[in-house]
């Protein structure tokens, strides 16, 4: 619906929409105020078909959210991401693992007041990839409250990001009906979510898809604040900050919208007022405090790749990145719709206001990956969608026009789906479940040998399908040698196979896995050696069509667990053992 706004007071009229503040004092009439009266006179029945209540309107909102998460969910089907396991990055898992342990938490654990951080320790010495702190915990807490309410399937998981895709589509499409019709507003979220980059994360279980809906809904707020200049847009604006902020350290690219709104507007007399400094206000209240005392939380990845530095490389390759992941296409519309787009409402100034912030943010901040940029592609649709809506109006041939449209965008979605990557299945989970179909090995301490991606694969799979804590999973890139967070700096342990393996014996380990990726590793190819040296000791259990190897000590059912340390370089939990 589009609403007039005559001194505050909204009268929707026809879905069309008049600010009385953005007619000069000489041209405020109400002609068309007394149009639509006389036509309610005429014919009063189909006039109030203007007025619908608002509960139509949210029934709408849910058809078309219906309509997109099922789209979703097809996509998904099409890309395997139901039957993969979730560990198409590094990531994946660590995400997983941590959302699983808040769910724990929440589900048992604060039930007997036990102390989260005495948790979260034994979490991972059962289950190494607990991330929180490393990354902040919203995501975590949206995903433990969807598991609580259904399962921790990946099922669940992927229907989760489904709904955070759909949500966001949705978003996208009310936006647009302000400015375009609906059918136009209705195929831009079609378009957003068929999007291969969009289709990528929508098969992940990653932070970025919400992040991208904060960013947006916080661009909408905003709009609305410069629109109406009332705080609680403003407000609003500041919990969508401080959300995307909680979510991942990327949603500082929205700490640039007021700033740039500002220079946009030349309203310097907005820095006098209260409500231009709530949002900064709320964001320093729940945010900011989690990146000063949480340990791990500013991302020492950031100093990894640069920390604070100008990157002027980036001054070409942010607008390419975002040419890439829309098209050439779209990214033409765009461009139409940011010219013809700039008089219609202040939510044009947000929308360019966020995009300027990205782009200064990303020339500053290392650690800002082109992935990062998917929280601008809802703006940029929206742009699009206006650019093509502008031309389909003012063309002479409307039937035409329409058609060629039409056309267009089942050329791009088909091509977009078509170029969208399917998810591998890896044989970690039919590993993880013969290992669990064993009544012998309930007790056996399993070490799985890869690198991050396997490791975290056959972790998150072990967890999901088992009471919770149960086996003991180790690493061997904290067993065998020491890496930091990225991975970076090894320092083996040891030197030679038959001290890793006195090792390993000595806890004892009962179950060792080793991957593909780990066999190529140094301290893998030791650990193989020692192994295929000892038949006595090891023996080669379950099928290896996969390239998956597993192994089994033989005795070490029924023999107690001894003294297992896992050292920490850094972070949230770290050095300790159990």
């Amino acid at each position: 619906y589009w609403y007039y706004d005559c001194k505050l007071h909204a009268v929707r009229l026809r879905g069309r929409i008049f600010n009385y503040n953005m007619f000069a004092p000489g041209q405020r009439k109400m002609s068309f105020v007394t149009m639509n009266l006389n036509s309610l006179a005429k014919n009063p029945a189909k006039s109030m078909q203007w007025f619908r209540p608002s509960r139509a309107g949210f029934a709408a909102k849910i058809r078309v959210f219906l309509a997109y998460f099922a789209a979703v969910v097809l996509l998904q089907w099409h890309a395997n991401a139901f039957l993969s396991e979730l560990g198409s990055t590094a990531d994946e898992p660590a995400h997983y693992i941590t959302g699983l342990m808040v769910r724990d938490y929440l589900a048992h654990a604060a039930l007997i007041l036990q102390p989260p951080m005495a948790f979260a320790r034994n979490y991972y010495l059962h289950y190494p990839k607990v991330a929180l702190g490393h990354w902040p915990p919203f995501f975590y807490v949206v995903q433990a409250a969807w598991t609580l309410l259904f399962s921790p399937s990946v099922i669940s998981v992927m229907l989760l990001m489904a709904a955070l895709t759909s949500v966001l589509a949705t978003a996208v499409c009310q936006a647009l009906r302000e400015f375009t019709s609906w059918i136009v507003a209705f195929c831009a979220g079609l378009l957003f979510i068929s999007l291969p980059v969009v289709e990528e994360f929508s098969q992940m279980l990653m932070a970025e898809m919400l992040v991208a809906l904060l960013v947006f809904l916080a661009v909408l707020s905003y709009g609305q604040f410069l629109q109406s200049q009332r705080w609680q847009p403003a407000a609003w604006f500041g919990l969508w900050c401080s959300l995307a902020l909680l979510t991942k350290g990327t949603g500082i690219q929205l700490a640039l919208v007021p700033p740039m709104a500002l220079l946009l507007t030349r309203r310097w007399h907005w820095l006098r007022r209260f409500t231009f400094w709530l949002p900064a206000i709320i964001v320093c209240a729940l945010a900011v405090p989690w990146y000063l005392w949480v340990p791990g939380a500013q991302h020492e990845s950031v100093a990894r790749f640069g920390g604070l530095q100008v990157a002027t490389n980036r001054n070409w390759q942010t607008p390419l990145v975002w040419f890439q992941m829309v098209g050439p296409v779209v990214a033409v519309a765009a461009c139409v719709g940011v010219f013809v787009y700039r008089r219609k409402s202040d939510i044009y100034i947000a929308a360019i206001a966020s995009l300027l912030g990205t782009f200064v943010v990303r020339l500053f901040i290392g650690a800002f990956e082109e992935r990062h940029l998917v929280g601008n592609l809802p703006v940029l649709i929206v742009f699009a969608a206006v650019g093509v809506d502008w031309v389909m109006a003012r063309s002479k041939s409307q039937v035409w026009v329409r058609s060629v449209a039409a056309l267009a965008l089942v050329a791009l979605v088909t091509f977009n789906v078509r170029a969208t990557p399917h998810k591998r299945q890896y044989g970690f989970r039919e590993t993880a479940l013969s290992i669990l179909a064993h009544p012998e090995f309930n007790k056996s301490v399993i070490l799985v040998c890869g690198a991050a991606q396997g490791e975290g694969m056959l972790i998150s799979e072990i967890a999901m399908h088992e009471t919770r804590p149960g086996h003991v999973v180790l690493r061997a890139t904290k067993m065998l040698e020491s890496v930091d967070w990225m991975g970076w700096d090894p320092k083996p342990y040891f030197h030679d196979a038959d001290s890793m393996l006195q090792s390993l014996e000595a806890i004892p380990v009962g179950i060792v896995v080793i991957d593909p990726d780990g066999q190529s590793t140094p301290h893998g190819k030791m650990l193989l050696a020692g192994i295929l040296a000892h038949p006595e000791k090891w023996q080669p259990i379950l099928p290896q069509e996969s390239g998956i190897l597993v192994f089994r000590l033989i005795g070490h059912e029924g023999k107690p667990v001894g003294r297992i340390q896992i050292q920490m370089r850094s972070g949230l939990y770290g050095k300790f053992s159990d």
